[in-house]
């Protein structure tokens, strides 16, 4: 698919130039088509959709911390004449900052559906009959990066969704197999072999 590969080649050099000072200091923007990374999948039977839905375990995981750390920050202060509250303040700010960012923000937190028909993510609907083509983008933000779902339309725009409240064992491989099983490109792992 040398077509396929231009038009990914041509998203990465685009992707790339903001992001020029992390790949000179040798961390990479990359793309791969999900029909490279799918697995296969065993849908439900008798399955017409799959829901992604995004993970609040990173705010769980924080508002327990800061419920165990205030009081021993408290307790701690009252052997001392520490002033706690600028302690407490950057804790309400973390929390506040997770809370945003698990619950409100709209570029965040986006369900992904997809079925015979198409994805829909949020308000956004793509038809199979549009779709030239999906990936997973990764760009070198923050210490791992982040990765992006990009639905490459056959008029050559496309259109990326962040990933970073996605998690699970190989959720990345599992969504591009269920993109390619419900765009027919790929069998389930329920195929069995003829014997010989």
């Amino acid at each position: 698919m040398p077509a396929n590969d231009d038009l990914l080649q041509k998203i990465l050099s685009i992707e790339e130039l903001p992001h020029l000072k992390a790949t000179l200091l040798n961390k990479k923007v990359e793309i791969t088509s999900t029909e490279t990374l799918a697995i296969p999948i065993e849908p439900k039977e008798g399955a017409v959709e799959k829901r992604f839905r995004p993970v609040t375990i990173k705010v769980i995981v924080i508002m327990v911390l800061i419920s165990f750390t205030i009081p021993f920050i408290l307790q701690s202060t009252r052997k001392t004449e520490v002033n706690i509250w600028p302690a407490v303040l950057i804790l309400a700010l973390i929390a506040a900052g997770t809370i945003h960012q698990a619950f409100f923000s709209k570029k965040l937190n986006h369900n992904i559906l997809i079925s015979h028909d198409g994805i829909s993510i949020s308000n956004d609907f793509f038809n199979w009959d549009n779709v030239y083509d999906t990936a997973i983008l990764h760009l070198p933000l923050g210490k791992n990066g982040t990765y992006y779902l990009v639905i490459i339309l056959k008029n050559e725009v496309y259109y990326k969704y962040d990933l970073s409240n996605f998690y699970g064992y190989r959720f990345k491989e599992k969504l591009a197999g269920y993109l390619q099983y419900f765009r027919g490109h790929l069998p389930t792992t329920s195929v069995h072999s003829h014997p010989v």
